[in-house]
């Protein structure tokens, strides 16, 4: 959109570049340098006052080579606990590939914050939820949609997961119902998950000659 704020952070975690500019402005408006500033302890009812809002705004982040990576578009995100937890309101991620076409993930919600990942290091982590649908459109129009309530994404690794029952669908024809899934966005690879109560369920609808 025109009227969104729009962000670049090469080479900065998601959020890192917004926190920034929010803490310049505010050290601008105040008129006071960096020795002064002061995070004074709050009263147990006003700790999980936020700390920053974002409205209308998008995110985006390069990869080293200078190309973008993904983007992320909100219509609100609200910062607490000095910025570390991000909830967000209608978020839009999309992932783009030099290759192939890109994944977009849209929901109702989320959450973002850091996480310990494998090995030890630090990682976001975005966990969406309400109307669910990850995509991906393709060269002769068979657009594939996975459409569930909730699932969690890892924006570095490009890796989705999902616990919830998911619906995936392929063109007009194809549907297939699952207990759970994971995603790796950079290979385009799928895993579908079956448990005691949901089994791996897969519909093709048979091709009409004339």
């Amino acid at each position: 959109m025109d009227s969104a704020r729009s962000l670049s952070t090469p080479r900065l975690p998601l959020w890192t570049g917004i926190l920034i500019a929010v803490a310049v402005f505010a050290a601008l408006a105040l008129k006071v340098g960096p020795g002064d500033i002061r995070t004074p302890s709050l009263p147990p009812e006003l700790a999980r006052q936020p700390d920053a809002y974002l409205e209308d705004g998008t995110i985006s982040q390069f990869r080293a080579d200078g190309a973008l990576h993904y983007r992320m578009q909100v219509e609100r995100a609200t910062y607490f606990d000095q910025g570390r937890t991000a909830e967000v309101t209608a978020p839009v991620v999309e992932f783009f590939a030099p290759s192939a076409p890109p994944w977009r993930i849209q929901a109702q919600s989320g959450e973002i914050r850091n996480v310990t990942a494998p090995g030890g290091a630090t990682e976001e982590q975005a966990d969406l939820e309400g109307d669910v649908v990850l995509s991906q459109g393709a060269a002769d129009g068979m657009q594939l949609a996975l459409r569930t309530q909730a699932l969690t994404l890892y924006p570095v690794r490009e890796v989705v997961r999902g616990d919830q029952p998911v619906i995936i669908e392929r063109g007009v024809g194809s549907r297939t119902v699952a207990a759970g899934f994971e995603a790796d966005l950079a290979t385009s690879r799928i895993q579908l998950f079956s448990d005691a109560d949901r089994r791996v369920h897969i519909v093709l609808q048979p091709t009409e000659f004339r």
